[in-house]
């Protein structure tokens, strides 16, 4: 469950989102609305990228502003679609692996297991601006 209470998020004098008072079940949830209705800012604030202004927001009931704990629990795939610049796949899966926690020798061990599958062999080893397709 996501809960948003009574959550206002403010960029200095403009307004991002105002006293939002939100529930979400798990299954899967679209957001829709026009250029600046508050989607990246929810999105933002919900996976702890951004902070409140006012309110707390809660996933599983844990507090966002925790995020070493949130992300042992919360995958996110940001509306970008790039690796960071000078990285390659293997090395973006490994990196994310050490944030969530595992050990050195967990991550390599998990990281070079899927070295051989179909769709992690053409951008394991090179660095691409872009993919849409799975890397772990």
């Amino acid at each position: 469950m996501i809960v948003f209470d009574n959550v206002s998020k403010f960029y200095g004098e403009i307004l991002g989102v105002n006293r939002v008072n939100l529930q979400i079940a798990p299954g899967i949830t679209s957001l829709v609305g026009p250029n600046g209705a508050g989607k990246s800012t929810l999105m933002n604030l919900m996976t702890g990228l951004l902070r409140p202004s006012r309110g707390e927001i809660t996933i599983l009931g844990m507090p966002t502003d925790n995020p070493e704990q949130l992300f042992r629990k919360v995958g996110y795939c940001t509306q970008f679609d790039s690796f960071p610049p000078g990285i390659t796949g293997r090395a973006l899966v490994w990196d994310t692996l050490r944030l969530h926690g595992l050990a050195r020798g967990a991550a390599s061990r998990l990281t070079e297991s899927r070295k051989n599958t179909p769709w992690t062999r053409p951008c394991a080893r090179t660095r691409r601006r872009m993919t849409s397709m799975p890397i772990a």
